[in-house]
């Protein structure tokens, strides 16, 4: 299991998260929290759900598939965080790009 660093976005700039992409292998499952790994979540078809599982998550398709207004429900506490479980012989992560609503300037 792999944990990406916490992510501060309570920066007045960032409204949000427009979408996320991830360049990885199909075996790879995702998780995300909200309050520094207390907790950890997956979304499918816009439905949170809090996982007790720490082997589960939610594959990369459905990761990317999560809308704007599904991450603005969840993504309040101004903190995000990644967890990648990585299976297989072949299994890799090389990156995950979160893409903000940010104020123009």
């Amino acid at each position: 299991m792999l944990y990406s660093e916490n992510i501060d976005m309570s920066d007045s700039t960032i409204l949000g998260i427009e979408k996320v992409t991830a360049d990885c292998s199909d075996e790879v499952l995702f998780a995300v929290s909200f309050d520094d790994g207390a907790s950890w979540w997956s979304c499918i078809n816009a439905v949170w759900a809090k996982l007790s599982e720490e082997k589960s998550g939610m594959s990369k398709a459905a990761l990317e598939a999560i809308s704007v207004d599904s991450w603005a429900e969840k993504a309040t506490t101004g903190q995000l965080k990644y967890r990648f479980i990585v299976s297989g012989a072949d299994g890799f992560v090389r990156s995950i790009i979160t893409d903000y609503l940010n104020v123009e300037e």
